[in-house]
C-alpha cells in the first residue's frame, strides 16, 4: 500500500472517530446507519466491494427511509469528510438508484 493511500486510510479513521465521539455527545446517528460503516474507507474509489455495497442493497430493500434519516442528520457528511452527492454518488455505485425526492420532511443536503 503507498504512504498516500495509508495515511488516507488512517485520517479516515481518524474522522470517523472523531465523529463518533461528537455524536455520542448529543447528536444522534441514525440507528440504521451503522450497517454501512464499511463504506467510509471507499468513498471515492470507483469501485466499492461488496462488503460495502451488500448493506447498501439490504438497506435499500428493506429499510429505505434510512436513507432520508441520513440525510437529514445535521452534520454527519461534513463529520464524515464527504459531501451529499458524493454519498448518493456511493449508492449509485453499488447499484441502486435512490432518489433523494422520495423523501419526506427538511433535508440537509449540501454538495
Amino acid at each position: 500500500m503507498n504512504e498516500w493511500l495509508m495515511m488516507r486510510s488512517w485520517m479516515l479513521v481518524l474522522v470517523l472517530g472523531m465523529t463518533v465521539i461528537g455524536f455520542a455527545n448529543g447528536q444522534n446517528v441514525p440507528e440504521c446507519s451503522w450497517p454501512l460503516s464499511p463504506c467510509i474507507y471507499f468513498m471515492n474509489s470507483t469501485k466499492p466491494p461488496q462488503t460495502c455495497c451488500n448493506p447498501i442493497k439490504e438497506m435499500n430493500a428493506t429499510q429505505e427511509s434510512c436513507f432520508c434519516q441520513i440525510a437529514s442528520t445535521p452534520g454527519i457528511f461534513e463529520g464524515l469528510g464527504i459531501t451529499a452527492s458524493q454519498a448518493i454518488q456511493l449508492l449509485q455505485l453499488c447499484g441502486v438508484n435512490f432518489k433523494i425526492t422520495t423523501c419526506k420532511g427538511p433535508l440537509l443536503l449540501h454538495s
